[in-house]
């Protein structure tokens, strides 16, 4: 299973996430993560899980993010495995929002398959810098990813009864 991470970064702290959890991703040589506006839709095989990020703006995703994200090809979603995470404040997501979240909705709207609940990351001021112990939470999110994807790509055989 390949690793594709997307993300957008204002001040740095979402990239730092995106690259804590290319790092985590056990392979040789990872992909390392893109900027959302750079991404290829043709690098998104059926063998990868996308993982896309962005920081929480007025309780969601600010414009250049949706613009970024409205130029991928919707097909290139269907039946795509993603996980979607956000920067923000430590509060209640009813004060903050989370970009997370409404990420994940817009993957799922195009058919994409979520492997884990939208994640959110931690940042101490608003423009930074990550919280204590964030990066290696994200590390941590990053392994749990990759052990959900591999789950769900293993083809589950089903017993037929006997006639």
């Amino acid at each position: 299973m390949r690793l594709v991470v997307a993300y957008d970064s204002t001040y740095g702290n979402t990239r730092r996430v995106a690259e804590a959890i290319a790092e985590s991703w056990p392979s040789e040589r990872p992909d390392p993560p893109v900027p959302l506006r750079d991404l290829d839709a043709r690098r998104l095989d059926r063998e990868t899980l996308l993982v896309v990020g962005a920081p929480t703006h007025g309780h969601g995703v600010d414009e250049d993010t949706w613009r970024a994200f409205e130029r991928i090809p919707h097909e290139r979603f269907r039946e795509r495995l993603v996980a979607a995470f956000d920067t923000r404040f430590d509060m209640g997501r009813w004060i903050t929002g989370s970009a997370a979240r409404s990420l994940e909705k817009a993957l799922v709207a195009r058919g994409a398959i979520p492997i884990a609940p939208a994640e959110s990351f931690f940042v101490a001021g608003r423009e930074g810098p990550l919280e204590a112990g964030e990066l290696e939470r994200a590390r941590e999110w990053g392994r749990r990813l990759h052990t959900l994807a591999v789950e769900h790509a293993v083809p589950r055989v089903v017993a037929m009864p006997r006639a």
